[in-house]
C-alpha cells in the first residue's frame, strides 16, 4: 500500500550469533504523475468539436504534478509531435507547431523519481500559419485615355479590400477570418498615392496589399485668346493655351464656326470665306477624362471686291 512503512531486519550466522536488531523506514510512492496541456493565444476553437487551431506562436505549455500522499517527485516530462521521436525535458516544457499547415497529433507523458511512468495522452491541434490573401476593387471605374493608357480616377472613390483565408497544406482547414479593413477612401488629388489593406485570420495571421492609384479631380485651365477682326480671305491666327494641374499632356482642339475641319494645333490659323461674325472654340480634355472649354469671337469684315482688266485680244 502506498505510504510509511516500518522495517525491522536482523541476521543470525551458523553458530548462532544473532545481530542487533535494525530497523528503517520506508515511503511506498505508487501513484504516477499527472500531466497537463495547456494551449496559450493565438487560438480558436471552432466549437464544432475538431480540434483548435493554433498558429506558428502558439505555446503549447506542459505541467505535471505528483499524485497521492506519498511523492517522491518529479523526474521527467516527454512528449512527441506527429510521429516524430519524444523528447525529454524538466517540466515545465514548451513548444511550438511549425511546418505545412495541417492537423498534428501530440502525444505526452511524465515520470517520477521512482519510476512511476503515466499512461500516454494525446491531443490534436490544426496549425493554420497561412496569413490571409487580399484583393481589392474600386468603388467607380477609371479612365484610360491614350497615348499614355495610364489609370486615372475622376472623383473622389474607395479602395473595397477583400480576403480570403486559406491553408497552404491539404491536411486541414484555414482558420477563418477575423477581419478585414473597411475600404480606403481616396479623396486628395495625386500621381501614384498608396495604399494597403489588411486582414487577419482567427490565429493572428496578418496578411497585406499595397496599390497604387491615380486621382484627378480637375479639368484642364483653357484659355481662347481675345476675340479679333480679320478681313474676309485673309488669314486668322489663333493663341489658345491649356494647362493642367496633373495632366502634362492633354489632348485639345480648335473649331473654327464655320464648319470647317477641326484643328488640333494650339496656335493653328484659318481663312474664314465670308464675312460674318464666327464662334471658335478650343476644348481640352485630360487623362481622367475631364473637359473644358473657351471661345473666341471672330468678325469677319466684308472686303471689297477686286476688279481685274482682261484684255480681249480679239477685238479690234
Amino acid at each position: 500500500n502506498e505510504g510509511s512503512h516500518f522495517l525491522e531486519y536482523q541476521s543470525r550466522d551458523r553458530v548462532e550469533n544473532l545481530e542487533i536488531l535494525r530497523s528503517t523506514t520506508v515511503w511506498m510512492d505508487a501513484a504516477p504523475p499527472l500531466t497537463q496541456l495547456s494551449i496559450g493565444p493565438p487560438k480558436y476553437d471552432s466549437g464544432d468539436g475538431r480540434p483548435a487551431f493554433v498558429s506558428t506562436v502558439t505555446v503549447f505549455s506542459l505541467s505535471a504534478e505528483e499524485r497521492g500522499p506519498i511523492r517522491s517527485g518529479l523526474a521527467s516530462t516527454r512528449y512527441r509531435i506527429g510521429t516524430g521521436s519524444f523528447v525529454t525535458g524538466n517540466p515545465p516544457s514548451v513548444f511550438r507547431l511549425s511546418g505545412q499547415d495541417g492537423v498534428y497529433g501530440i502525444e505526452y507523458y511524465s515520470e517520477d523519481n521512482v519510476g512511476n511512468l503515466e499512461a500516454q495522452r494525446s491531443i490534436s491541434a490544426f496549425l493554420d500559419g497561412t496569413a490571409p490573401e487580399l484583393s481589392h476593387s474600386f468603388s467607380i471605374l477609371p479612365v484610360v485615355r491614350p497615348p499614355k493608357n495610364e489609370s486615372w480616377f475622376p472623383g473622389n472613390f474607395n479602395i473595397v479590400w477583400s480576403a480570403t483565408d486559406m491553408a497552404s497544406g491539404p491536411g486541414g482547414p484555414a482558420s477563418g477570418l477575423a477581419r478585414v479593413d473597411a475600404p480606403s477612401p481616396v479623396t486628395q488629388e495625386g500621381r501614384g498615392r498608396g495604399f494597403t489593406g489588411r486582414a487577419e485570420d482567427r490565429v493572428g495571421n496578418q496578411g497585406q496589399k499595397s496599390v497604387s492609384v491615380n486621382l484627378d479631380k480637375t479639368a484642364p485651365m483653357v484659355n481662347a485668346g481675345l476675340d479679333f477682326v480679320v478681313n474676309e480671305g485673309s488669314t486668322a491666327s489663333f493663341s489658345g493655351s491649356v494647362t493642367d494641374n496633373l495632366d502634362e499632356s492633354p489632348v485639345y482642339g480648335w473649331t473654327f464656326g464655320d464648319g470647317g475641319s477641326i484643328s488640333q494645333v494650339l496656335k493653328p490659323e484659318h481663312v474664314y470665306l465670308e464675312n460674318g461674325a464666327y464662334t471658335a472654340v478650343l476644348v481640352s480634355t485630360d487623362h481622367a477624362g475631364h473637359a473644358a472649354s473657351d471661345a473666341a469671337v471672330v468678325s469677319v469684315l466684308n472686303a471689297a471686291p477686286v476688279i481685274a482688266v482682261i484684255q480681249d485680244k480679239s477685238a479690234k
